[in-house]
């Protein structure tokens, strides 16, 4: 919690060049597919409706459907292409923001083997992190979620995508837990330096 604060209490006002200006903006991004576009939307609307948003702040989803992570993984994706269009029609620049939630799947994998299903899940998640610290320069915080259940789907029965069998939402937990350990312990790829800070949200 303590560290979490502490990263918070550096974001600040920026302008369009990510120079503090009192007049400003905080920009925090939703990252993700077509269910994050979604649960990030109602947490936008209900976020602007409750009064508690510092002046200045602003929430842009940047959520796209069907982009799981392995299509977000560098800088020149049409992902992140089509993410600075939504910025610039607000109004804004990469450069002011500073907080993003994150919730993502490699939805081309169907390996479902504990612990390598996570693990390469993890190394793909660190990739998309190191790409967002590049696209955003000023990104201080990135909340991590654990994906939505998608029931227990089988690869047998064509149920689901790939990336949405049984039970790698369970999967996806686990390799969000390790990202923020290796963190923690300053683990060479996953320190300060080469990704944002990260959390995970609830």
């Amino acid at each position: 919690l303590s560290q979490t604060l502490s990263q918070a209490a550096q974001i600040q006002t920026l302008n369009s060049n990510g120079q503090p200006a009192a007049n400003g903006k905080v920009v925090l991004i939703g990252v993700g597919a077509s269910n994050p576009r979604t649960e990030f939307e109602a947490f936008k609307q209900q976020s602007q409706a409750s009064g508690l948003l510092k002046s200045g702040t602003l929430i842009i989803n940047t959520c796209i459907g069907g982009q799981g992570v392995q299509k977000m993984n560098q800088p020149s994706a049409n992902y992140w292409q089509q993410a600075d269009n939504t910025l610039q029609q607000a109004g804004l620049s990469t450069q002011q923001v500073q907080a993003a939630w994150v919730e993502t799947e490699h939805t081309g994998n169907a390996d479902t083997v504990f612990p390598r299903a996570p693990q390469q899940l993890m190394q793909d998640m660190r990739t998309l992190l190191v790409t967002m610290k590049q696209k955003f320069p000023n990104l201080k915080i990135v909340y991590l979620s654990g994906r939505a259940f998608s029931g227990y789907a089988q690869a047998a029965a064509n149920e689901v995508g790939k990336g949405l069998l049984y039970p790698r939402g369970y999967y996806n937990g686990w390799a969000m837990k390790w990202m923020v350990e290796k963190q923690i312990n300053n683990e060479s790829g996953y320190t300060l330096s080469e990704i944002p800070f990260i959390t995970m949200s609830t």
